[in-house]
């Protein structure tokens, strides 16, 4: 079948395809009719137009609303009204410059409780969770507890009348394949009454919307979440709701604990500002920050006993600035200095996060949880990169040795100017020759794990150019824990493997 750009078309041709090898099964007639069978299981969502500027929602009041009251950005494509007249004189219906494809999370979490197996479930957390006071699961959690300390006691006695979710954001490239630039968002919810082994697992992550774009929402996420918060608002007060388990209605009430995102994300659903000197909220007060000049980042230290100073280097015109901040405030110290400070970390927050909205969330312990599976692919990514010596990757660079020179520290380590212009860097204690580098990807390339351990990592050995593409999240977590200390045991020192592994 070659079918382009054309859907409908393509399913038409695969229902033919489909009777006339299998003529008695009930097979829907048309593409049509298999859309009308599947609306009854309640799978169809809803598509919401907003401004391409991401300034808005065309949705309840701003429904009928045919350009942005924000920017003035055209809802269309063009600026011409809704239905437009062709060339032959026909109607034709104009495309929205940008749509959110928002899935209801009521009706899918009602569905959980219409077969009495999944609905016998959702109650694990309670009445199947081994409970020898070991932090198995949430619900053992401080976090879980404020719910059930304050207003809401019926959930205590009603386990099923409690639904708990986890929200994952993170942006992806669809078109990566094709080197096009796109970055679209899922925002997928976890139910957390599940038992472990049912919960983790695809089948029962419920999507709930799709947030297209050729880049990422940033701050403005907010304007695409308005629909979910409506629903979680709805669910805080509660939504009846059939259980097929016990045959009869309940109130079906559930929270938002948490969303699991990566650093980036954590800005733009907390509103605090992850870049510059305070990107770090909970260590703010007991922070110290060393600009690395030629780096142009950050290196925080944490530890108590920090006094204010401000040092300047004699070596080069540029100083380097170390704020150094008390982890305890003094009661003794000079007013308008608090209001200063608290005036500076007043600035780091962008805007009100409309989680906010929800009654519960001010009181929720723990709102933002950082995806470390992510954040250890990076890391791992970095450590690839420096000892392979990877062009535009490695972090031990020129800049990085001119960082050591302005600190004083690692002598042996500073760059080295030759009498011809040249200069010389010195090798680091997990720098490898070419031949390491070599046995280094040979390891990687003949490596065999069991089944389903990993994906096939000799596949992502690129020995000619002597790096590593093309690996997920896992396949890092994979690389760092065990077979790093292998594939560097004949390339590197005792101490470096240690210490990389």
């Amino acid at each position: 079948m070659h079918v382009r750009n054309d859907p409908e078309k393509g399913l038409d041709l695969l229902i033919e395809f489909l009777k006339e090898f299998f003529p008695l099964p009930a097979i829907p007639r048309s593409s049509h009719e298999s859309k009308k069978v599947i609306k009854d299981l309640g799978l169809g969502y809803e598509k919401i137009h907003s401004c391409p500027n991401d300034c808005m929602l065309y949705w309840e009041l701003n429904e009928h609303q045919q350009s942005c009251h924000v920017c003035g950005r055209s809802r269309w494509v063009s600026n011409d009204p809704e239905h437009s007249v062709d060339g032959d004189g026909d109607t034709v219906r104009k495309r929205p410059a940008k749509v959110l494809r928002y899935f209801p999370l009521i009706p899918r979490l009602q569905r959980i409780f219409m077969s009495s197996k999944t609905s016998d479930d959702m109650v694990w957390h309670v009445v199947g969770r081994t409970n020898d006071g070991r932090l198995r699961h949430p619900r053992r959690c401080s976090c879980m507890e404020i719910f059930l300390m304050q207003d809401i006691q019926i959930f205590a006695c009603e386990p099923r009348k409690m639904l708990g979710l986890w929200a994952f954001l993170d942006g992806f490239n669809p078109f990566k394949i094709f080197k096009y630039f796109y970055s679209t968002w899922p925002v997928v919810l976890i139910p957390y009454n599940l038992p472990p082994w049912i919960g983790m697992k695809q089948p029962s992550f419920i999507l709930s919307m799709i947030i297209p774009g050729d880049k990422g929402p940033g701050n403005d996420i907010d304007i695409y979440l308005q629909p979910l918060i409506k629903e979680l608002k709805q669910l805080w007060v509660g939504v009846e709701t059939f259980d097929a388990s016990v045959r009869k209605n309940f109130q079906l009430r559930a929270v938002l604990l948490w969303t699991i995102n990566d650093f980036p994300a954590y800005a733009n659903l907390s509103s605090w500002s992850t870049k510059g000197n305070l990107r770090c909220v909970e260590l703010l007060p007991a922070t110290r920050i060393d600009i690395l000049l030629m780096l142009k980042y950050l290196q925080f230290t944490y530890g108590k006993g920090m006094k204010s100073d401000l040092k300047k280097s004699k070596s080069t015109s540029t100083s380097v600035k170390r704020r150094h901040q008390e982890p305890n405030v003094d009661i003794d110290n000079d007013a308008d200095e608090v209001e200063e400070d608290e005036s500076h970390v007043a600035i780091l927050w962008k805007k009100r996060s409309i989680f906010f909205e929800l009654p519960y969330w001010e009181h929720n312990l723990l709102r933002h949880n950082l995806d470390l599976m992510h954040i250890e692919k990076n890391i791992c990514e970095n450590i690839v990169g420096t000892i392979l010596n990877v062009d535009g990757k490695s972090k031990d660079n020129l800049k990085s040795r001119l960082d050591l020179v302005e600190m004083g520290i690692r002598r042996e380590l500073h760059p080295e100017y030759l009498s011809n212009g040249n200069t010389r860097l010195p090798p680091a204690s997990f720098s490898m020759s070419n031949a390491e580098k070599d046995l280094f990807c040979h390891v990687l390339r003949n490596i065999k794990v069991p089944y389903a351990y990993s994906s096939n990592i000799s596949k992502a050995v690129n020995a000619k150019e002597r790096k590593l593409q093309g690996l997920k999240s896992h396949d890092y977590h994979i690389l760092l824990h065990d077979l790093f200390p292998i594939a560097l045991r004949s390339s590197m020192s005792k101490q470096v493997t240690l210490a990389i592994s």
